[in-house]
């Protein structure tokens, strides 16, 4: 199950890797030079809420599906 340091990890991760490495290395942007950092720092923290709201929706979930498991 994914926590909150978890999403918050997928967030990172998918900022990093995504935004700053992946889409300059496959063409489908110029790199980051080219963009102001307040972008960037828009970016990270557009990609931090969505994986901490992916954690959430996660443990929800995961609550929701095992709330009737005898333990």
């Amino acid at each position: 199950m994914l926590d909150l340091r978890g999403g918050l990890g997928l967030g990172l991760g998918a900022w990093l890797f995504g935004d700053e490495l992946a889409t300059p290395l496959l063409g489908v942007a110029k790199g980051p030079t080219p963009f102001p950092p307040t972008l960037h720092v828009h970016a990270l923290g557009a990609h931090v809420a969505y994986g901490l709201a992916t954690a959430v929706v996660t443990q929800a979930l995961y609550r929701l599906l095992h709330s009737g498991d005898a333990t």
